[in-house]
């Protein structure tokens, strides 16, 4: 009797097998990265607020320990969007703009961060200057909003009350970020 001779496949893939493996997983990549970068802007955005509100805390303590007046002062051009934590005297400010922020008298940089615009988020401030005096730990009589976004509908805003003097993040009408309360 004779036998056919018939070799097992060897193992492994086809080439047609990986070129297909390839095709899918390049549809499904496509797919997944407008939301991964809408993601990524979130989260800058959440961070950039965070941040923010750890700053004006640590602005008002700065003030109480220094004994000095304390202001943020909140630029914007083409390029960043910038705040300078610094000492004030009388009137003024820092421009964080500047290669130098502070550069009059009696002025003394504390701290000064930049958002680059390239990042996809910008910030916003009314009044561009908040100012805390050591015996009141805020002198602003009305309300500070700063204004954190991104891409479309990706805001938070991060204020300080104008009656409790303390700041708080919140998203405004509109926002698509969750996890905050609605502004008021």
């Amino acid at each position: 009797m004779s036998r056919l001779n018939v070799s097992p496949r060897p193992g492994g893939v086809t080439l047609l097998e990986l070129l297909v493996v390839v095709a899918i997983s390049a549809v499904l990549a496509a797919m997944a990265a407008p939301s991964m970068y809408e993601w990524m802007i979130s989260q800058r955005v959440k961070s950039n607020a965070a941040e923010l509100l750890t700053d004006i805390q640590f602005t008002r303590s700065e003030g109480m320990t220094r004994n000095r007046d304390m202001q943020i002062t909140f630029r914007s051009d083409a390029s960043q969007s910038c705040y300078t934590i610094h000492t004030t005297v009388g009137g003024g400010d820092c421009n964080c703009l500047s290669s130098t922020p502070c550069v009059a008298p009696g002025f003394k940089e504390v701290k000064t961060n930049s958002v680059p615009k390239s990042s996809h988020v910008s910030l916003a401030a009314n009044p561009e200057a908040t100012y805390f005096k050591t015996q009141d730990a805020f002198a602003g009589a009305n309300a500070t909003v700063i204004t954190v976004s991104g891409l479309a509908n990706q805001t938070l805003q991060v204020g300080i009350s104008a009656v409790t003097r303390r700041p708080s993040i919140c998203a405004p009408a509109g926002s698509v970020m969750k996890g905050y309360p609605a502004c008021t």
